[in-house]
């Protein structure tokens, strides 16, 4: 057993490693490179975090002017005063796989305590808990207890409000 046989061992061992970080990258929504980075490294974290919006499909989303986006059949419709209009279900559906999961800034934990906490949504699943997406004066939003900055989150909501006022 010379040399030649651990320098074979030692790379084996590293790319069996690197497979196994890209597996689980995969599975977070990682890059793997970043996760090789902080699992090998221990590379300090920035602040960044994925929200994830839509754990399970979602049934649908109550505001609070009451209006819903709801899915009925294979569309999706806005219901509200016991009117019912279908939506542009594609244009929905591309929102939906756009903007489930979106990336954000975590905030001081405080605004969960904020005063100006307003319910933009109650989001409702197919399976799970209704989740409630709130916004203080500040601009920071509240997810599951949350509390997070994402210009992402503010274009989603923008779009959606165009989508659903057609």
């Amino acid at each position: 057993m010379g040399i030649l046989y651990w320098v074979r061992v030692g790379v084996m061992t590293l790319t069996l490693l690197l497979i196994a970080s890209i597996i689980y990258s995969q599975q977070k929504g990682q890059s793997a490179l970043q996760n090789f980075t902080n699992v090998f490294f221990s590379a300090p974290t920035d602040g960044r975090h994925k929200v994830v919006l839509c754990p399970t499909r979602v049934k649908s989303i109550q505001f609070p002017s009451g209006a819903t986006l709801e899915q009925a059949g294979m569309d999706w419709a806005r219901t509200q005063n016991n009117g019912q209009q279908i939506l542009d279900t594609i244009g929905l559906e591309k929102w939906f796989g756009r903007y489930c999961t979106i990336n954000a800034e975590l905030a001081p934990t405080s605004a969960l305590l904020s005063p100006g906490l307003e319910t933009l949504a109650t989001w409702r699943y197919i399976q799970g808990e209704d989740q409630l997406l709130q916004k203080n004066t500040a601009g920071v939003y509240v997810w599951q207890n949350v509390a997070f900055i994402s210009p992402t989150l503010d274009t989603a909501l923008q779009e959606l409000e165009a989508l659903i006022s057609e």
